[in-house]
């Protein structure tokens, strides 16, 4: 995993990161789910800055659940979807094409809601 991409989106945060249970508010439902091996995303604005946040978790197993926990792998922020996704694909986070198209998809909604100013919800509809 690179230090630094060259983007200025990446920000590995290597081994010492601890293991964060999910957001409070956010629930995965396992069931039929088949989760991508890289790992999954949160994805948020900070309104603050205005900037869509990625956060990229690494999957933790735990007995009898699929994934309950993750263990905080990446930090990338910035405007730009089309940015953002390349950065995630260059930096290997995805392996599935379909968990990329999702993220995508989520990112996209993202830039949306941040240049309109309407509030962003993951999976959520977006209300323009």
């Amino acid at each position: 995993m690179p230090e630094k991409m060259d983007t200025g989106l990446f920000f590995p945060l290597g081994e010492i990161s601890p293991i964060l249970p999910l957001l409070a508010g956010y629930i995965i439902l396992c069931e039929g789910l088949d989760f991508d091996p890289a790992g999954f995303f949160i994805i948020y604005i900070d309104k603050s800055k205005k900037e869509i946040v990625v956060e990229h978790y690494l999957n933790v197993e735990k007995k009898g659940a699929k994934v309950a926990t993750g263990r905080l792998n990446a930090v990338m922020r910035g405007k730009n979807a089309e940015k953002l996704s390349r950065a995630i694909v260059e930096a290997g986070l995805v392996s599935r094409l379909d968990h990329a198209a999702y993220v995508g998809r989520e990112l996209h909604k993202a830039e949306l809601a941040l240049k309109k100013g309407v509030r962003y919800e993951q999976d959520g509809p977006l209300r323009l």
